[in-house]
């Protein structure tokens, strides 16, 4: 079990005060609309009972080596549906997701990390 915890530490599949099931990263996208501008859209599916109305969430991107990328954080103010999915398009500038642009989608390992949910009913869940 030591060794377990220790290779997820190295490999970087642990993160410390984060759901990572809550939230699936289903979708990518990433295309270049001039020099100096990259519109990347994403895609989430939720895993949640409930519906979800406010999010504490960031998202990012590994090369198949390991190394990050980069990572953003997602809306706060969203509404997803138990099962529903929840599209984000944002534009970002050079020097953030650039690389993605280069590889292929199978040379990207993706993840989320979900720290609070405040759902519909009000109840709220925090991951520390």
């Amino acid at each position: 079990m030591r060794t377990l915890a220790i290779l997820m530490l190295l490999t970087g599949t642990a993160h410390a005060g984060c759901n990572e099931t809550l939230l699936t990263f289903t979708d990518w996208s990433i295309e270049a609309l001039d020099a100096q501008t990259n519109e990347m859209t994403t895609t989430f599916k939720s895993n949640a009972v409930k519906p979800i109305r406010m999010i504490d969430a960031s998202a990012g991107y590994r090369d198949a080596l390991g190394a990050s990328i980069s990572s953003f954080a997602l809306n706060r103010d969203v509404s997803i549906q138990p099962a529903g999915t929840y599209a984000e398009t944002k534009t970002w500038g050079p020097f953030t997701f650039e690389r993605l642009l280069g590889l292929k989608h199978d040379e990207v390992a993706t993840y989320v990390c979900v720290k609070a949910v405040l759902y519909d009913d009000g109840t709220k869940q925090e991951f520390k």
